[in-house]
């Protein structure tokens, strides 16, 4: 399309005024409350079934064992190997 047919068709728009806009942007805000809360309860709701299932919290993430390591098992100073 060119520029002119596009500012045309623009100006056949009819635009929402103030009240309207202000009116459907609260609904808009209001609606993704809501579905932000229902999917938030889904959520954890789904994550304490499967959390009861497996015998752990919601909230824990899977993590490796902690290793400690003695001073006596990595020494400081390298280990000569005699050469053959």
């Amino acid at each position: 399309m060119r520029p002119k047919a596009v500012i045309d068709e623009l100006r056949k728009v009819v635009w929402p005024s103030a009240d309207e806009l202000s009116r459907m942007t609260g609904i808009v805000i209001m609606t993704v409350i809501i579905f932000s809360g229902i999917i938030g309860l889904a959520d954890w709701g789904l994550a304490s079934g499967v959390g009861r299932i497996y015998n752990t919290t919601p909230t824990s993430s899977p993590s490796a064992p902690a290793v400690q390591i003695s001073p006596q098992a990595s020494p400081a100073v390298p280990i000569q190997v005699p050469k053959q």
